[in-house]
């Protein structure tokens, strides 16, 4: 037999016989329970953090394209049409249409507003998403300048802003600046073009950012508002279901060239995601400090049981055991303290982030809950995230298992 064999043979005979005091054993079950607790509490955070980063992208994915392809540089793309066109001929994808996105200023009647002015084509990914998040109204989208009044859907913030409901026409003037004309301070609005449009459709997303201040117009409507023809902000892309969104992603790449670039939904949202994923890992950095914390109580123990088996340690040596044997038995035992904590609390971590995560017990809190998104706290267990937890615990039992052998030494 090994003497590695030997230590671990001891260390577990040392871990799970009765003591000469009862306290001792009581103490080793303390410690292992700190650590089962500290690694729950990092499982079931990890997991929260999963589920709202999973939300946030199944919210995103109701609004936006696949892709979108916007220029490098600058604010326009010169000749959206033809390229949309281009990007047509991908295999794999099924729609690809110009948008157009801009600040405005909106009147209607005493009210006013500053908004964001998106013109969508009818046919387009987000028109097409449009009657899913429809609270009141019809989604219709009309241009036409001359017999029938052009045709706006609002976001909830600009509708109560404006006051400007489908069951209540109002007539909405939205003006843009005239991007090469001189302001004559006699007539100022002389530098301003002016539009109207009537609200058919008021939709609601839950997301600060888009339920705030959005207009969506026509394409042709915001085109001629700006003084563009064929010019666009972006082209949004729509791709099979199932699809290779990364080879169709490369292909547009390299169809567009390098004065595009080329966006999935996450990259969209980026900052949203960015700040997420660095609140989880500050998240599990703090809770790391906590675990390590916990095995001061394993080294605290350590101390007893060293006191503890004191005479077994004579006899061992006695027998001919080594320093690095005796050494090592100890190590061993830290090392399967923090272990088995650690394994205990990880299977609890993960049972319990499945409840919530199947029957959302632990409920979110709100004067009315019919204001929430979800009424429970969304949970995702993701195994990246429990290997991560798992190799945080053995490293900090081996650290632990070092110093108990060093001191040991001492």
């Amino acid at each position: 037999m090994s003497r590695q064999s030997l230590s671990i043979r001891i260390a577990l005979r040392y871990l799970f016989s009765r003591k000469s005091h009862a306290a001792v054993n009581v103490l080793s079950y303390i410690s292992m329970a700190g650590v089962a607790i500290a690694a729950t509490a990092m499982v079931i955070v990890l997991s929260v953090f999963n589920g709202f980063s999973d939300f946030t992208a199944q919210k995103i994915s109701r609004f936006s394209a696949p892709l979108v392809v916007t220029p490098a540089e600058g604010k326009t793309i010169a000749d959206a049409d033809s390229l949309a066109t281009v990007f047509m001929t991908v295999d794999g994808v099924t729609n690809a249409a110009p948008t157009i996105t801009e600040r405005a200023f909106a009147v209607a009647g005493d009210r006013q507003a500053p908004l964001v002015l998106c013109g969508i084509e009818p046919g387009g990914i987000t028109a097409r998403s449009m009657p899913d998040v429809i609270i009141d109204g019809t989604p219709m989208l009309i241009y036409d300048d001359y017999e029938l009044p052009n045709t706006a859907i609002s976001s909830v913030g600009v509708a109560n802003t404006l006051r400007a409901f489908p069951s209540v026409p109002v007539n909405i003037r939205i003006y843009e600046p005239r991007r090469r004309a001189r302001i004559n301070p006699a007539n100022p609005l002389a530098a301003f073009r002016c539009d109207s449009v009537v609200v058919t459709a008021v939709y609601r997303i839950d997301q600060n950012e888009l339920d705030n201040d959005y207009l969506f117009v026509p394409l042709d409507f915001a085109r001629n508002l700006l003084g563009y023809t064929t010019e666009a902000s972006a082209i949004e892309i729509g791709i099979d279901n199932d699809a290779d969104i990364g080879r169709i992603s490369a292909e547009i790449g390299r169809l567009a060239g390098d004065c595009y670039k080329v966006a999935d939904r996450i990259e969209q949202q980026h900052d949203a995601f960015r700040m997420i994923n660095v609140e989880k890992w500050i998240t599990l950095v703090m809770l790391t400090f906590i675990l390590l914390i916990a095995t001061f109580n394993v080294l605290a123990i350590m101390s007893i049981m060293i006191i503890e088996k004191r005479g077994n340690s004579v006899v061992l040596s006695s027998l001919g055991a080594t320093a690095g044997t005796i050494s090592g038995i100890y190590g061993w035992l830290s090392m399967l303290i923090t272990t088995i904590g650690g394994i205990a609390g990880i299977m609890a971590g993960v049972v319990l982030s499945l409840l919530q995560q199947w029957f959302g017990f632990i409920k979110l809190g709100a004067d009315d809950p019919s204001q929430l998104s979800i009424d429970a706290y969304p949970v995702s267990v993701a195994a990246g995230d429990i290997a991560i937890v798992a190799a945080v615990i053995i490293g900090i039992g081996f650290i632990t298992a070092l110093v108990t052998r060093f001191f040991l030494r001492k």
